[in-house]
């Protein structure tokens, strides 16, 4: 058996070491905190470019009134756009509650390591899952916040990124 004799400068080194190793798994769990700096700000970009594109930046384009010609006509009548889930410009609450952060129907939170994200206006379940408008027509579903194989790729690469750079700040 070897015994090892440490002076005191190792010794603080070591104990310095182990306090740091101690505080990796709260840097860790803190699920607040990534969801709030990494999580949110990706999926209201995420959410902005799915409005813009028309679902098309999420892999699965949003169904364009298919089957609903008194609807479309309404949209077309009302707007002069057929843009699939807009509103007029400067009156867009469905995207709204969606992008911004503080409208009163935006919904985001993180509970047990689930995220949830989205918007707690009454017709998103309608749209997501499709069913009856207004005109008795059947809307396809156009679920909101699809996203490829390469994006949820890329949100955990961030993910990723986040917490090596927590365990990096707590053992320089």
């Amino acid at each position: 058996m070897i015994k090892l004799i440490m002076t005191q400068g190792l010794q603080a080194k070591v104990q310095r070491r182990r306090k740091q190793l101690a505080r990796i798994p709260g840097v860790l769990a803190d699920n607040d905190r990534l969801a709030n700096e990494v999580i949110h700000p990706y999926l209201l970009r995420h959410a902005r470019l799915q409005f813009e594109s028309s679902g098309a930046h999420g892999g699965r384009p949003w169904d364009p009134y298919t089957g609903e010609p008194r609807y479309r006509a309404m949209i077309l009548a009302a707007r002069g756009d057929l843009r699939v889930l807009r509103g007029r410009p400067g009156d867009e609450p469905l995207m709204e509650s969606f992008v911004n952060p503080s409208h009163p129907n935006h919904r985001f939170s993180v509970d047990q390591g689930a995220v949830r994200f989205g918007s707690s206006l009454p017709f998103v379940g309608r749209i997501e899952s499709g069913g009856q408008n207004q005109y008795g027509e059947v809307a396809r579903p156009r679920p909101i916040m699809t996203m490829t194989d390469a994006q949820r790729d890329e949100l955990s690469r961030l993910v990723g990124l986040y917490k090596q750079a927590q365990v990096e700040a707590v053992m320089p």
